[in-house]
């Protein structure tokens, strides 16, 4: 869909898995199976229990830094790369999302994850959210890429930008 915008067949092509019939502790076994195996030796995999009963933890001063930021600002991006210049296609399909409905690179904030290890660690354990990109309306954590581009479909991304005053370009007739 989307023959309105020249880069909406971008949502067609993003490689957003929809259903998986993997659990997370089968996850976690295939991300672990050859990690630090000697010969012989028994392979001991964390399970998803294990690993939430372990969290990191983020500082005071930098979950404070964050709430400040997302607060301070309507619409805010942690993304992997810059507007202008994403590193990822996640982050890119948000960018193309947000500028189907007007909202280009001056109309919100974004913060680069990948040039600051600590921001990448830290804004995951400050959403409780495990990936990049990242959305924030008025402080708000919408969600990630799959979360938005779904947003984008039901016409829910429209009222949430709505709540900022921003008046979404998106004309879902011309889909």
């Amino acid at each position: 869909g989307g023959r309105g915008h020249p880069e909406a067949d971008i949502l067609n092509r993003a490689q957003i898995p929809r259903k998986s019939t993997k659990t997370p502790d089968s996850m976690l076994r295939a991300a672990f199976g050859g990690v630090g195996r000697a010969v012989g030796a028994a392979t001991r995999v964390p399970t998803v229990a294990a690993v939430r009963a372990h969290p990191r933890w983020i500082s005071a001063e930098s979950k404070q830094d964050l709430d400040d930021f997302v607060k301070k600002n309507d619409i805010v991006l942690f993304m992997k790369g810059s507007p202008d210049a994403p590193q990822c296609g996640f982050s890119r399909t948000v960018c193309v999302v947000l500028d189907m409905h007007g909202v280009g690179p001056d109309q919100f904030v974004s913060r680069d994850v990948l040039s600051d290890a600590n921001l990448r660690s830290d804004i995951k354990e400050y959403s409780e959210w495990p990936t990049v990109p990242q959305v924030y309306i008025k402080g708000e954590f919408l969600g990630g890429c799959d979360i938005v581009v779904d947003m984008h479909n039901s016409g829910e991304l429209v009222t949430a930008l709505k709540t900022v005053g921003h008046t979404s370009t998106w004309n879902a007739e011309a889909e």
